[in-house]
């Protein structure tokens, strides 16, 4: 008769190494440094009404589907230029009556003497019967004729109402939880606390809760429309006084991720450069660019950025402006993996009026 094996002693177990967990806005705003040239750039922004939840990628959602063609972070129009589809919360009383609201941004383009100039967005709404989103949507982009109408041109087409006209700006609040916890949490929370700020006067802007813009790091995110600047960190007195326009730009420069009219990092330096020389007078003003200088070396790059004010006047700045540092730009949660991306956090050496 055999021995029967001895018994095996059990393995203990190996504790793996705890990893920290974080989220990524309060690690970037902790690390104090200017967001400036950040911003994605656009020619338009679509806004339309989707009743949440959201999926993660709204545009993977009706209507905004169907609109955009699929899961895309921007929809190109017939025209060739770049929109922005981003949901927004609808207004319940809209809803209760079928109804649904559509907003297009489309950026303005001038001419001074053979430049360029673009910006500030202009804004035309609708407010229409929910099936008839889709179609509207894609005729704003040019995709496909409503019925043989031109949608930016009539006031009333098949039943789409074009909305009367708001004072004001526009502050869309990335409030895209489930895309983006840090927006979902912070970006909420800023809306509501606005709303109470608001509550009992005219407000100064509409204030709209939205879907991701980009830059999880950068939360809460919100846009100002028609200037199109996109801001990180701000809470609900700093945006609230951001709209009001109470205090001058350079209150909010480490707040400003560039204009969204201007997709380039050098062009996003010098016109909030600009900015913060003249005031807000500028960002409601058509702007254009040329390259002075660049430095192979160094990167060092030199932007003459030109604005048409309220009145004609005409001022430029010779603005150079160099890569300073890299700073992490980490996942949003458990970390994983190393990594590695960083942003560039550009310094501006110089600001020269032309």
């Amino acid at each position: 008769m055999s021995e029967s094996p001895p018994p095996v002693a059990p393995v203990p177990a190996v504790a793996g190494p705890v990893l920290e967990r974080l989220r990524c806005a309060p690690f970037h705003r902790d690390q104090h440094v200017d967001p400036i040239g950040n911003a994605a750039g656009y020619d338009g922004y679509l806004v339309v009404d989707v009743a949440p939840p959201w999926d993660r990628e709204v545009t993977d959602q009706e209507p905004l589907r169907s609109i955009v063609g699929g899961q895309s972070s921007a929809a190109v129009s017939a025209d060739g230029s770049r929109w922005r589809p981003l949901a927004r919360v609808p207004d319940p009383g809209l809803v209760a009556r079928g109804l649904r609201r559509v907003t297009a941004h489309r950026a303005t383009v001038a001419d001074l003497d053979g430049l360029e100039l673009t910006g500030p967005f202009e804004r035309r709404e609708w407010v229409l019967p929910a099936e008839r989103v889709v179609a509207l949507g894609r005729a704003v982009l040019g995709l496909e004729p409503l019925d043989g109408d031109d949608p930016i041109g009539d006031d009333e087409i098949s039943g789409a109402l074009v909305a009367p006209e708001v004072a004001g700006s526009d502050l869309l609040i990335c409030t895209h939880g489930r895309r983006d916890q840090c927006c979902g949490s912070l970006g909420t929370t800023v809306h509501e606390l606005l709303g109470q700020l608001w509550a009992g006067s005219a407000a100064p802007a509409r204030r709209q809760r939205i879907s991701h813009t980009g830059g999880h790091r950068f939360a809460p995110t919100s846009i100002t429309l028609p200037d199109g600047y996109l801001w990180s960190h701000l809470d609900a007195e700093a945006a609230d006084r951001l709209v009001r326009r109470v205090d001058p730009p350079e209150a909010f420069a480490l707040n400003c991720r560039g204009c969204s009219l201007f997709p380039s990092p050098a062009r996003q330096i010098a016109d909030r450069a600009g900015l913060i020389e003249v005031g807000w007078e500028w960002a409601d003003a058509p702007r254009g660019f040329q390259l002075a200088a660049f430095d192979r070396a160094t990167m060092a790059t030199t932007v003459r950025v030109t604005a048409v004010l309220a009145g004609g006047a005409v001022r430029s700045f010779d603005v150079t402006a160099v890569p300073d540092r890299q700073v992490p730009t980490p996942t949003c949660g458990v970390i994983d993996a190393p990594e590695y991306s960083t942003d560039t956090v550009w310094r501006v050496d110089r600001v020269e009026p032309v």
